[in-house]
């Protein structure tokens, strides 16, 4: 009899530590998602101020160079 409690308290263990292993490894994701998340939203930032900066450059090639440019 103390053999099977022993032996089921040991398998109770077992399970702890790996629910507790489970629950770290969550941890561990969502830290990554978050980092990972940061990330993007400063990578689109950039892309959308560059994508500012293409237009307004266009914009005042555009309007330097209408005079050069005959109109039909």
């Amino acid at each position: 009899m103390i053999d099977k409690l022993e032996d089921v308290r040991f398998k109770l263990g077992q399970i702890d530590g790996k629910v507790d292993l489970l629950l770290e490894q969550g941890r561990i994701q969502d830290d990554r998602a978050v980092d990972l998340e940061a990330r993007v939203r400063k990578v689109e930032g950039r892309q959308h101020w560059y994508a500012g900066v293409a237009a307004a450059m266009s914009a005042a090639v555009t309007y330097f160079l209408r005079d050069f440019v005959p109109h039909s």
